[in-house]
């Protein structure tokens, strides 16, 4: 029953990742500089994530390993920094082969390893990577909006500024959230992980 679950999951992952990479759906999504950053590169992270928890086994996922969870999440941060750049998203457009590797390297390289090292490494690492998320957050933000050229020639002036205003309210309401968390750390889903993790010790 469970191996029948989990190849429902692959199937279902898989057919997902097609349907924002290659068809009519994908070149909607990147149309819009705003889907195609908040929208069409988060979605492809997360099948990333699910395709992990659809093929690894229960008992590898519970291995506590932490340099390898160090590995995983500072390869994520990188790739995540990558598509993060202008360059990088105009690129995906006006270059077949570049467009293949965002598809590729965004489940592969992101939605994989942080499923893989996310809860391995310590609470004051991902406690920094959280901080890290959110500065680049609000630089990007900041660049996107005030920036009085064009930083994609795929996308016009206006729908850049719109994706700034939207990454700096996505910034402020994740370093409130977060922030609340401090002042209620029993709530805390990342401390509980922790706390869940030691307990397997």
């Amino acid at each position: 029953m469970g191996a029948r679950i989990k190849t429902d999951q692959l199937l279902l992952v898989i057919f997902l990742w097609i349907a924002i990479s290659l068809t009519p759906l994908a070149s909607w999504l990147e149309n819009d500089i705003r889907l195609h950053m908040l929208v069409q590169i988060p979605l492809l992270a997360m099948l990333g994530y699910y395709l992990f928890y659809s093929l690894v086994s229960d008992k590898f996922k519970d291995i506590n390993n932490r340099q390898s969870g160090y590995a995983s999440v500072l390869v994520a941060s990188f790739t995540i920094l990558y598509w993060m750049i202008p360059k990088s998203l105009d690129a995906a457009l006006s270059y077949e082969m570049i467009a293949l590797l965002k598809y590729l390297s965004i489940p592969l390289l992101i939605g994989v390893p942080l499923a893989l090292g996310w809860r391995r490494v310590g609470p004051i690492f991902r406690g920094f990577i959280i901080i890290e998320l959110l500065a680049m957050l609000f630089r990007l933000g900041w660049l996107y909006r005030d920036s009085p050229v064009r930083l994609c020639s795929n996308y016009g002036l206006y729908e850049q500024n719109s994706l700034g205003n939207y990454l700096l309210v996505i910034a402020l309401t994740l370093s409130l959230y977060w922030a609340a968390k401090c002042f209620y750390p029993d709530t805390d889903a990342f401390e509980n992980s922790s706390a869940g993790t030691a307990s397997n010790k």
